[in-house]
């Protein structure tokens, strides 16, 4: 028994077509309880078919399929790696942001006396 969760791409599953195993090229979930397969059977011919949680118990892996695949959007990947890039910057150059600000000097010290005089050389 195989729930639809183990279904995946690559894999190779036996119970869904009465005529032999099939190896399955797309999975599409519609809720937690139905599975949408785009699948090749034994004889190279595709098929689509929506499985449902109450034919579990009638499929059965025999090899299973990918874990993880590269098909994931190129652009949203560099996009989160530069963004995580940025957020963890601070690790090797705590003044980070203090060297990439447009303010000329820096106000450290925010006494009243220094305050005025930041203010005017940063003008």
């Amino acid at each position: 028994m195989a729930r639809l969760e183990d279904l995946k791409e690559g894999a190779t599953v036996k119970g869904v077509r009465p005529d032999g195993p099939i190896t399955i090229i797309n999975v599409k979930w519609h809720g937690d309880s139905v599975v949408e397969l785009t699948y090749k059977d034994s004889s190279g011919r595709p098929g689509n078919e929506l499985i449902f949680r109450d034919r579990e118990p009638t499929l059965e892996v025999i090899q299973p399929g990918q874990s993880w695949s590269f098909d994931a959007d190129a652009a949203m990947l560099r996009l989160v790696s530069e963004a995580y890039r940025i957020r963890m910057a601070y690790l090797f150059d705590p003044l980070l942001a203090v060297h990439t600000s447009l303010i000329v000097t820096p106000c450290l010290i925010r006494s009243p006396p220094y305050t005025e005089k930041c203010s005017l050389a940063s003008r």
